[in-house]
Order: C-alpha cells, then structure tokens, then sequence
C-alpha cells in the first residue's frame, strides 16, 4: 500500500540521518513526500507533517537554517490543522533551536516556553526533557548561567527517567 511505501522511505531517511547521511537522508524524505502527496485525507496531512518535520529537523543538524525553518513552519501549520498538539510542540521546540542558532533569542524561548507548557499539560516526559534542554541552552547563551544550569540538569533528570541514555 502507499503508506507502507512511503515508510520505506522514512526508516531509509531516517538511517542516513544517524549515519550523519544528511544529503542521503532528505533524498529519502523528499520520496516520501510525494507518495504522501498521492494520498488523500487525515493520512495525507499527518504524512506530509510529519516529513517536512523530519526533513526540517535533519536540515538543521546539517547547519541549513534557511532550509529547516520553512519547512518546520509548514509542519507546524499541518500538525495546527490536524490537532496534533504533541507534535505541535515537537515543532516549537525544533523552531527554537533554529531561532537559537539563528540568535533570535526571544524568539527561542518563547517558542521553548510555549512547548515545554504544552508538553507538561500532556504529560509527555520526552517532550518536556528536550523543551528543557534548549530552555537551559537559550539561557546560556543569553548569559543566564544558573538558570542554563538548572534547566540542562533538570532536562537530564527526565532523559534518564524516560530511558534517554
């Protein structure tokens, strides 16, 4: 079926980005996209979101700002209209590390503020670990050692509960 195709591309993407295969990787991406994009309804719309996350995410870690913010502000705008609020958050947080290297600091935690308050309303352990952990980066770039500090330890407390290791 479409969708079993188009994971095949994602789990193929998804090994080159932890081979560091970036380029490889949103090769991937890009396949699963358009067989997203032959597909209709709910199915689609998750699809679609959920690659341009991924592949914003990857374009990140490879340094391509100008590449990974609009398409992590399109998934954001899918994963808004789908309801998805967990993945909403994922996005924010993903945003804010781009507004972070970017040095769009008010922007970064604001975005970080934002996913870390929704992730705790969900209770998703995972997702406040990673919405602290760029809370406590954005405070040490913006010279707020104790709070850096405080929120990178508490983020690490949470990794390990949840079995980040």
């Amino acid at each position: 079926t479409m969708p079993m195709f188009s994971s095949v591309f994602v789990w193929l993407g998804s090994i080159a980005s932890e081979r560091g295969e970036y380029e490889r990787c949103a090769d991937a991406y890009a396949e699963a996209l358009a067989v997203y994009e032959q597909l209709d309804g709910e199915s689609r719309d998750q699809g679609q979101a959920d690659v341009r996350q991924m592949t914003g995410f990857v374009a990140w870690l490879a340094g391509d700002l100008d590449r990974a913010e609009p398409l992590l502000e399109h998934a954001l705008r899918g994963y808004a209209a789908l309801g998805d609020a967990e993945n909403v958050s994922s996005t924010r947080v993903h945003l804010a590390a781009v507004a972070l290297y970017r040095g769009d600091l008010a922007r970064a935690r604001w975005l970080a503020e934002d996913a870390l308050s929704h992730f705790t309303e969900l209770d998703f352990k995972e997702g406040i670990a990673w919405a602290m952990d760029i809370a406590g980066r954005i405070a040490l770039r913006s010279g707020q050692f104790r709070r850096a500090a405080t929120s990178l330890q508490a983020s690490l407390g949470v990794h390990w509960e949840v079995g980040d290791r």
